[in-house]
């Protein structure tokens, strides 16, 4: 049986999806979630999957603790208790039988103290995960009938537990290059202008890097100088790879450490099979991104904003049962308050983590 929640919601994104009709029908009633997919239609999702609370707060529970649920508090000593845990009158909240003491299943989760439905979050994170150019927060505003404040911070959240894994050191045939994102002089206002106004001066510098068909980094750096450039593909690229990248002054030096070739783009933009276009593609996915859907990206967050291309990027083969499994994993001890958002100095994505081999 649908909902009014389920009436309404479909409705409002019908004019926004285009569904085929006969693929729709053709649905089985019996789909769940396969290993092997790497798509899942809308209908499916919200209809015969996930139809309620009950069956996404299950599934949540199954993932997390799927040999039965374990204490999430940590003893005097700052280790992890795991002890066994038996179901208490409160829904969805269990007693540790080692230490007594309760938790519930969002307990320490990106999820934990959230007032909205937990389905909206498997909702949310459909649609941020398979658009390509994602959703605004004012759609999900629209969608869901909450305001755009509360949609924009769910969206962050979902961003932050995007956030980049842990991951192993770039290595082989790796492509970087950087770009400057923002405003051009010419649209700011007269009082903004200054006279002495560089061309790249108050901009956002975005760098890149791109595993020869493996994964990618994106992250924002203060500025594209060799002394900020050199140490960073220091730690993030495994020395002696091959290393391809424009003529820019700042890589010049990476010749020092890796393989570097350089591509001059004055002369063209593909020697042989020499190009850097694999890592450039990347700041046309965020240039469109912005001007279709956010319309503007500040660089408090461009970041997190980061993070959701690169996890789209990143799982483009992988089955989306696996995926959205990872996701949910993911979300454990990860905390992200709009009080952090909203701060003065804001609240930064969490840095890369080189996972030791």
């Amino acid at each position: 049986m649908i909902s009014n929640f389920d009436v309404t919601y479909i409705s409002n994104i019908q004019n926004y999806f285009e569904f085929d009709s006969i693929r729709v029908s053709s649905i089985n009633n019996n789909y769940m979630l396969n290993e092997k997919d790497l798509t899942v239609p809308l209908l499916t999702f919200t209809e015969k999957i996930f139809t309620d609370e009950e069956t996404c707060v299950n599934y949540f529970t199954n993932i997390r603790w799927p040999d039965g649920p374990k204490c999430v508090h940590v003893n005097d000593h700052g280790e992890p208790c795991l002890g066994d845990a038996y179901p208490v009158a409160r829904k969805n909240t269990y007693r540790c039988r080692k230490c007594c003491r309760g938790f519930g299943v969002f307990s320490d989760t990106i999820f934990e103290n959230k007032k909205k439905p937990f389905r909206e979050y498997f909702l949310k994170y459909y649609f941020m995960a398979t658009d390509p150019r994602s959703v605004s927060s004012n759609l999900f505003e629209i969608w869901f009938g909450e305001q755009q404040k509360t949609s924009w911070h769910h969206a962050h959240m979902l961003r932050e537990v995007m956030g980049r894994p842990e991951v192993k050191k770039l290595k082989g045939i790796v492509y970087i290059d950087d770009s400057a994102t923002g405003g051009k002089r010419k649209n700011k206002h007269s009082d903004k202008k200054e006279k002495n106004w560089k061309n790249n001066e108050d901009k956002t510098y975005v760098m890149h890097l791109r595993e020869e068909n493996g994964q990618r980094l994106t992250f924002d750096i203060p500025d594209n100088l060799s002394s900020t450039v050199i140490p960073l593909v220091l730690e993030y690229v495994e020395k002696g790879s091959l290393i391809i990248t424009d003529t820019n002054a700042s890589y010049e030096s990476l010749s020092q450490y890796f393989n570097h070739l350089s591509v001059d783009h004055s002369k063209g933009y593909a020697f042989g099979l020499v190009c850097n276009n694999k890592s450039e593609n990347v700041f046309s996915i965020i240039d469109n991104t912005t001007r279709g859907t956010y319309r503007h990206v500040s660089r408090k967050h461009i970041n997190r904003y980061n993070n959701q291309i690169d996890y789209r990027q990143n799982n483009l083969t992988v089955p989306f049962k696996k995926k959205f499994d990872d996701f949910l994993l993911k979300s454990i001890g990860v905390s992200l308050k709009y009080r952090q958002l909203v701060g003065e100095n804001g609240y930064k994505s969490r840095p890369i983590v080189i996972q030791v081999a």
